[in-house]
């Protein structure tokens, strides 16, 4: 009797806990996020914003998100689906910042916490700038079109440049200048060839990496010039439409050119590819972007008819050279020029500077920033080596510098010209603008 009585307890209280056991479970179900993973890395940061990448793993139902900056819950994202890049800002330059992020459960308490990224906002950068200018030309008129910074001490321009001479043509014909790091050299490329009959033709554009193989273009030719010799590919001529006004350079062996009725091919090695849209507009610019966003090497041209009403064209160009047209909501008709940082943020000019973060997002317009608060008349030309220090250069040589907080205008301590700097490039502490001024070429060099 004692030992079935023992038994009967033991099995009682065994069910007890198993009633228990069930009770607990039908009141306190387990975390649908037990198996999910939640990481953040801090891209990139401006002088006042931040942009973090949240990842997940496992996620199998969509999650409340959390996000502290320094402890401090400062947002969170509600029913988050997939991988997400924030984009926070109201910071100060110099600023140091942890974030961290946590998966919150219907009780707004935390369930799954990530890493922690750090990271520090930019510097303002100075706008100390002094500069210097040059004229070149003696007879008829004179321009530099395009610009290439090597470094402060090797420097390209690429135009027409007319001296004085008692030839039948009455004058001698330059089409590029280098600066040495201590005066300017003009330079003629001997361009006679099948397709152009002239010695030494004007040039639309000129490109270069490393300065030891420079590429040009008089509109209907490539041209490179290694240094010792000029070597001039006509085979693109038959392929063209249009002419060519500009040249980007991806790597060694891969380029583009681009120009007016939507011109659009790509040299890989010597194999021709054309990519030509089908518009009237010039593609007035391409721009070669490490994209940090979708970490991929991304190419944006923007066309249109400068100073007419006319609506512009984005074109992106992928890694598999696959051409898609992008939403241009809150652009201007006048739009000569575009660039990017790391493909978080974008600046197109021509008629007003507009930018916008991401340049995909169809919902996102682009943004004009109010006319005559940074640039009193048309842009030509933008570039950027960073968040901090961005230039933009336009009409009556008008030059204009974002240094991560504010934007200066140059022209009241330049002076104002009857011309216009039609390209304008930053390297390090040098920004450089070409263009004309009363029918010379014209250079100014500002360094800080």
């Amino acid at each position: 009797m004692a030992r079935n009585r023992i038994l009967n307890q033991l099995l009682f209280w065994a069910a007890l806990s198993l009633f228990a056991l069930t009770a607990y479970s039908c009141s306190e179900p387990a975390s649908p996020y037990g198996q999910t993973e939640i990481t953040i890395e801090a891209l990139d940061a401006s002088c006042t914003e931040v942009w973090l990448e949240l990842k997940f793993s496992n996620l199998i139902q969509p999650a409340n998100v959390e996000i502290r900056q320094n402890g401090v819950k400062i947002k969170t994202i509600i029913k988050a689906k997939n991988d997400t890049l924030l984009l926070l800002s109201g910071f100060q330059p110099e600023q140091s910042l942890s974030f961290q992020t946590f998966i919150l459960n219907e009780k707004d308490e935390a369930v799954k916490g990530s890493n922690q990224a750090q990271i520090t906002t930019l510097k303002e950068t100075s706008q100390n700038f002094t500069w210097q200018t040059w004229s070149f030309g003696e007879v008829g008129t004179s321009t530099l079109y395009d610009v290439e910074i090597i470094d402060e001490n090797n420097i390209w321009a690429f135009g027409e440049i007319k001296f004085e001479d008692s030839s039948v043509y009455s004058y001698n014909l330059f089409n590029a200048v280098h600066w040495n790091g201590q005066e300017w050299e003009q330079k003629r490329f001997n361009t006679f060839s099948d397709c152009e009959p002239a010695q030494s033709a004007y040039l639309n554009a000129g490109a270069t990496r490393s300065g030891q193989k420079i590429y040009f273009t008089n509109g209907n030719f490539l041209g490179v010039y290694n240094g010792n010799d000029v070597q001039i590919d006509c085979s693109v001529a038959g392929i063209l439409v249009g002419e060519i006004f500009g040249i980007s350079l991806k790597n060694d062996s891969s380029l583009y050119v681009y120009g007016s009725r939507g011109t659009l091919l790509k040299r890989e090695g010597k194999v021709w590819k054309d990519f030509t849209r089908d518009t009237d507009l010039r593609i007035q610019d391409m721009t070669i972007v490490n994209n940090l966003r979708h970490k991929r090497t991304d190419i944006f041209g923007i066309a249109s008819l400068a100073y007419q009403t006319v609506s512009p064209k984005i074109y992106h160009v992928s890694e598999q050279d696959k051409v898609a047209e992008l939403s241009i909501g809150g652009l201007r008709s006048g739009a000569d020029d575009i660039a990017s940082i790391n493909g978080l943020k974008y600046y197109v000019v021509g008629d007003g500077i507009f930018t916008k973060s991401d340049i995909f997002n169809q919902k996102e317009s682009w943004i004009k920033f109010p006319t005559g608060s940074i640039a009193r008349y048309y842009s030509e030309s933008v570039d950027a080596q960073d968040f901090n220090d961005v230039v933009v250069s336009g009409s009556f040589t008008e030059i204009v510098h974002f240094n991560g907080l504010k934007w200066k205008n140059f022209i009241d301590e330049m002076g104002f010209q009857n011309g216009s700097f039609y390209k304008c490039k930053i390297y390090k502490n040098t920004i450089v603008a070409v263009g004309y001024n009363n029918r010379k070429a014209y250079i100014a060099i500002g360094r800080r």
